[in-house]
């Protein structure tokens, strides 16, 4: 008997424990493309292992400085939260990277946006809204 007890015991703590993200990639990069540099080695540094991260993207704080100084940038991070992938995630510059994991069970599924455009109605122009978009709604119902 104490023996199923301590076996359910470790169980419910494993189940209450924090959950851990996992940084996979990190790319700091011209917005449609351009210069670029890995910013991993970094993000892992700060990130791995946590619940919760935030990092400034800046070249302080990225790749040993800024690959295309003048130029919009984009940070854009793979990651994973107790194993399972995250959906892509990107901060502009400027912006503190946040990235959040949580040991939530529910059964109702939860938002992931993976791109988003917006666009003028007569297509004249359009920007990427994509890191808008899923640092507000990512992981929400």
């Amino acid at each position: 008997m104490k023996r199923i007890l301590m076996l359910l015991a470790g169980i419910l703590i494993h189940q209450l424990a924090a959950a851990q993200l996992v940084v996979h990639g990190a790319r700091w990069e011209v917005a449609g493309g351009g210069a670029s540099c890995d910013a991993t080695r970094q993000l892992a540094a700060a990130c791995d292992g946590l619940r919760t991260c935030r990092v400034p993207v800046d070249p302080a704080s990225l790749c040993g400085g800024d690959p295309a100084v003048g130029s919009l940038k984009i940070l854009d991070i793979q990651y994973s939260c107790d194993g399972i992938r995250q959906a892509p995630i990107g901060f502009p510059d400027g912006s503190t990277a946040s990235l959040h994991c949580q040991r939530v069970h529910i059964s109702k599924p939860l938002l992931q946006i993976r791109a988003a455009r917006w666009q003028a109605l007569d297509g004249s122009g359009s920007c990427d809204a994509t890191p808008l978009l899923s640092r507000s709604c990512n992981g929400k119902q």
